[in-house]
C-alpha cells in the first residue's frame, strides 16, 4: 500500500494523478488552501504549499510526495515555486518520502529539434525556461532525498483545466466545426501529452523506485501530432471536415500589456513555431512496454466529449 501526499490535487495533473492512485487503492492526502476532511477516498488537509509547517505535517507517514504545485496565472512565478519546491524538499527529506516532481519542454532551446534526450543540454531561451531549469537544480543538489522527474508536453484530457486545446484551438461548449492553429504552418509538430497517461507513468515509475537512485529525470514523448493531424483526428470523430484557421496572435499581442497570461503565453510562442520532441529512450529502459499510452483518436473523443464538444 503506498500513501501519496498530492500538492496541487486542485490542478489537471494532480487531479488526474490522484484519480489514478485511488484506482490503485493507494491512501490518497491532498493539501488545500480551501477545504479539509474526507471526501471520495481523499483525506483533504487544510493548508498552504507555501507555508514550511503545512508541508511538513501533511506530509507525516507519507511514501511520496507529488508535486504539482504552481502559481495560478503565471503570477508571482519568480519566487513562489522555488519556495514552494523547497518546503516540499523540507518535508520529503525530513519523512522519507519520494518525490515525484513534473517537469516540461520548457527546460530545452529549440535548436535540440526532435532529439530531447533525459540527459540533453538544458539551455532555455525563455525566462520560465529558466525557473524550470532553477527548480530541477534544487532537487539535483539535495542529498538524501530520492526524486523522479517525469517531463511532459502540453497537457490535454477530459478534466485538463486551462490548457492549449480547450482554451485557443477549440471553444468548450460548441460543436468542432474549425480549430486554430498556433502554429505557422499546420504540418509543425507539437508535443503533446494526455492526463491519465502522464497520471500512469508516474504511478508505473514509483512502483519501480527501489531500483531507483537519487535523482532520476525521463522525458515522456506521449503524443507528438501537427495542427493538420490534429484536425484529422476531430473529422474523423465528428464526421466533418475541419476547418483549419491561424490562431490571432496579433490579438494576443494587443491584449498583453493589460494581461500578464496572455503576456506570459507570447513568450512561448516559440514552441510552437519549432519541431520540438522527447525521445523517450529513457522510459523504455525502465518501464518497457509499460509506457501509457492512449491512441490520439481514443483520447480526443474523451476530451471533447467532456467539454461538450461533440
Amino acid at each position: 500500500m503506498k500513501n501519496i501526499l498530492i500538492l496541487g490535487a486542485s490542478g489537471s495533473l494532480g487531479g488526474a494523478f490522484m484519480r489514478e492512485c485511488l484506482i490503485r487503492g493507494w491512501n490518497v492526502r491532498a493539501l488545500s488552501r480551501k477545504k479539509s476532511g474526507f471526501e471520495n477516498g481523499v483525506e483533504w488537509i487544510l493548508g498552504d504549499a507555501e507555508n514550511s509547517g503545512d508541508v511538513l505535517a501533511a506530509a507525516k507517514g507519507m511514501d511520496a510526495i507529488f508535486h504539482a504545485v504552481n502559481p495560478a496565472g503565471y503570477k508571482n512565478w519568480e519566487t513562489s515555486p522555488e519556495l514552494m519546491l523547497k518546503n516540499t524538499i523540507h518535508a520529503a527529506k525530513q519523512v522519507g518520502a519520494i518525490i515525484l516532481f513534473p517537469g516540461n519542454i520548457y527546460n530545452y532551446a529549440p535548436i535540440l529539434g526532435e532529439n530531447i534526450a533525459d540527459n540533453s543540454p538544458q539551455n532555455p531561451i525563455s525566462e520560465k525556461g529558466m525557473i524550470r531549469v532553477r527548480l530541477e537544480k534544487l532537487l539535483e543538489n539535495e542529498k538524501g532525498v530520492k526524486t523522479i522527474i517525469l517531463r511532459m508536453g502540453d497537457f490535454f484530457g477530459a478534466q485538463s483545466g486551462s490548457s492549449w486545446l480547450t482554451e485557443g484551438i477549440i471553444e468548450k461548449g460548441k460543436a468542432v466545426n474549425s480549430i486554430n492553429s498556433p502554429s505557422k504552418n499546420p504540418a509543425t509538430r507539437h508535443q503533446w501529452a494526455y492526463l491519465p497517461d502522464c497520471a500512469k507513468c508516474f504511478a508505473n515509475l514509483l512502483e519501480k523506485s527501489d531500483g531507483l537512485q537519487g535523482v532520476t529525470s525521463f522525458n515522456f514523448d506521449n503524443h507528438y501530432f501537427t495542427s493538420a493531424e490534429l484536425a484529422g483526428a476531430i473529422g474523423e470523430i465528428t464526421g466533418r471536415t475541419i476547418k483549419i484557421n491561424q490562431l490571432p496572435w496579433w490579438l494576443f499581442t494587443l491584449i498583453a500589456p493589460f494581461n500578464k497570461t496572455i503576456s506570459e503565453i507570447i513568450k512561448m510562442r516559440y514552441l510552437w513555431d519549432y519541431e520540438m520532441r522527447f525521445d523517450g529512450a529513457g522510459l523504455k529502459e525502465i518501464l518497457g512496454n509499460n509506457i501509457p499510452h492512449t491512441d490520439l483518436k481514443t483520447a480526443l473523443k474523451e476530451t471533447l466529449k467532456a467539454y461538450e464538444c461533440l
